[in-house]
């Protein structure tokens, strides 16, 4: 008798999954899986409920979050059904985010579930709402550094958390109804389209963008660019650069709303292919999550030609525990093994050994979500 390559069970579940199944997202890692959905019978509730269906070896876990279309939902279980097949799970569209009031961890997508013990006193000139409500997310590296008494607004009050308990997989904040408190603004700005302590030639142009974020968060505002030594370079509105004669000199972004700036040393060389060695040092981005590897490379150049070197890199950071890194020649992969520098800067260093010259680049440590 010949042996079935698949069960039943297997074969009708690869057929749907062949017929129905869409990319879903893990959240906070970004692995990519399949999976096919069943939306739950719920009526007129407000919850948006999902039953998903994906392989035992999909990258999630009971208490995780995925992402699928234009909502996060969070996974409160993860069946067997008695089989080496798949799994089912019970999805709960996110509702809410956290951002704590003092700007150290933003963007946690979250379920709110109803205001409890809402009650209203009404004076001659105040009405003062009280109340409890719980938050659940994802147990992740980040969640866990939510602590007692720390503040975040959301849904138009802000909540002051009491208590904290972890439970198949999922963070629980208990929290109250709380005076209302202003959040911290972290700001910072990203330039792009320009190289951090490179060397560039007369003649030379370009053209500069900033993104700017709040807490580590993107957000919109208008940007002023300016040219510290305008003998050097120039920089006209839409960030359009030129050099124009050798020197040192910052492209500056301000931020005009929030009154905020920040800049980008460059040197200007007399010749469009510089003379002598110079190093650069770049990556694809120019921020780094913890638990997530970002790499460097370094490049030397003579005359304005590539040629190789012998590489030694170093960081601000120095704590074996708090960042790793590994080097294959010109090249360095980094680490952060640590969530405390979310909100600082990575610096990296690359000196080239027989010619003494160094390059640096700079990452923001920025969080999870």
């Amino acid at each position: 008798m010949t042996e079935l390559m698949y069960t039943p069970l297997e074969s009708v579940f690869a057929s749907t999954m062949e017929r129905e199944g869409r990319v879903v997202t893990a959240y906070t890692s970004g692995e990519e899986f399949q999976a096919f959905m069943r939306r739950n019978d719920d009526g007129n509730n407000t919850e948006d409920r999902i039953t998903l269906y994906y392989a035992i070896n999909a990258p999630v876990e009971q208490g995780n979050l995925i992402s699928y279309g234009n909502k996060i939902y969070l996974l409160l279980n993860r069946e067997t059904e008695e089989n080496n097949c798949y799994y089912k799970s019970s999805g709960l569209a996110c509702n809410g985010k956290i951002n704590l009031n003092d700007g150290t961890i933003t963007g946690i997508p979250c379920y709110a579930y109803d205001l409890n013990n809402g009650l209203s006193t009404n004076g001659q000139t105040i009405s003062v709402i009280s109340g409890d409500m719980e938050f659940v997310t994802e147990d992740n590296a980040l969640g866990r550094q939510i602590e007692i008494n720390d503040t975040f607004n959301e849904f138009g009050r802000t909540w002051n958390v009491k208590n904290i308990y972890y439970k198949d997989g999922m963070l629980h904040l208990i929290t109250e109804v709380h005076a209302d408190v202003k959040p911290v603004e972290n700001l910072s700005i990203a330039i792009d389209g320009i190289v951090n302590s490179r060397t560039y030639g007369v003649g030379t142009a370009l053209k500069v963008q900033a993104t700017l974020y709040i807490n580590n968060t993107a957000t919109t505002g208008t940007i002023q660019w300016e040219s510290t030594d305008p003998e050097v370079a120039t920089v006209d509105d839409q960030g359009n650069v030129e050099f124009i004669n050798a020197g040192s000199v910052s492209i500056e972004a301000h931020w005009i709303e929030k009154d905020y700036t920040e800049s980008v040393l460059v040197n200007v060389s007399q010749n469009v292919s510089p003379t002598g060695y110079y190093a650069t040092l770049e990556s694809d981005r120019d921020y780094i999550q913890p638990s997530f590897s970002r790499e460097v490379t370094a490049q030397l150049y003579c005359n304005g030609e590539e040629v190789t070197g012998t590489w030694e890199f170093t960081t601000n950071i120095t704590s074996s525990k708090d960042i790793s890194t590994e080097q294959t020649g010109n090249v360095l992969k980094i680490t952060i093994e640590s969530s405390k520098y979310i909100g600082s800067t990575l610096t990296i260093t690359a000196r080239e050994i027989n010619q003494n010259v160094t390059a640096i680049f700079n990452m923001k440590i920025v969080s999870l979500f």
